[in-house]
């Protein structure tokens, strides 16, 4: 979300190497600018956001709740594609 320009006050750049991780975020926000209600939810967010894959959270979602929460991030920049975790 940071390399992104995604959070208010931090501009974009690189500051991860897993493309993984930043594609959950992007998805979870594209999911939450849907669905608000997720933002109740930690665990419901991150089983949509694995739509269907195993995999155990790494606090991802609790990082996207809490600014969500705050409204510290820029959902105007949130392209309107699906990006996929690869």
């Amino acid at each position: 979300m940071c390399a992104e320009g995604f959070v208010q006050g931090v501009s974009a750049g690189s500051f991860t190497q897993s493309k993984k991780n930043k594609a959950y975020a992007l998805q979870a926000l594209h999911l939450l600018k849907k669905t608000p209600a997720l933002a109740s939810d930690r665990q419901q967010l991150w089983t949509a956001v694995m739509d269907g894959a195993q995999k155990q959270p790494n606090s991802q979602m609790e990082v996207i709740i809490a600014l969500w929460r705050e409204q510290l991030l820029h959902l105007n920049r949130l392209p309107d594609i699906r990006q996929d975790p690869a």
